[in-house]
């Protein structure tokens, strides 16, 4: 298995903001990596989380679902606000037939996720 074989993520956080860059795809084995992630998503207090998942193939292994409905439970159990970008459209069809994918929660690229966030936050000022 070489490292493009397996998934990684990178996290970079501004102020309130976290965005979790995942590179790799979602396959059987990945469940550990997703779960390492929801442990250092709990260590911060960001209260604007997005999941970039540019580099995430369209193929997903179903043993990742309930991780990948950890992560996602963990941010909203914070009451930070979730956005998922990128989702190549067989990952995102993937995903929202397990009921993984919330419409208000997607955006087609980490620019529109930044954007509507910053809609999100002169909302709340």
């Amino acid at each position: 298995m070489t490292d493009t074989d397996q998934l990684t993520y990178f996290l970079s956080e501004k102020k309130n903001i976290l965005v979790v860059t995942f590179v790799g795809p979602l396959v059987r084995g990945s469940a550990h990596i997703l779960e390492k992630c929801i442990q250092e998503l709990s260590k911060r207090e960001a209260t604007w989380v997005i999941l970039n998942l540019r580099d995430v193939p369209g193929t997903v292994d179903r043993s990742v679902f309930p991780a990948f409905a950890r992560l996602q439970k963990n941010v909203r159990d914070r009451k930070a606000c979730l956005r998922m970008s990128a989702l190549h459209p067989s990952l995102r069809l993937a995903l929202d037939e397990q009921g993984l994918v919330r419409a208000d929660e997607t955006s087609n690229s980490l620019a529109e996720a930044l954007s509507s966030l910053a809609v999100n936050i002169s909302r709340a000022a």
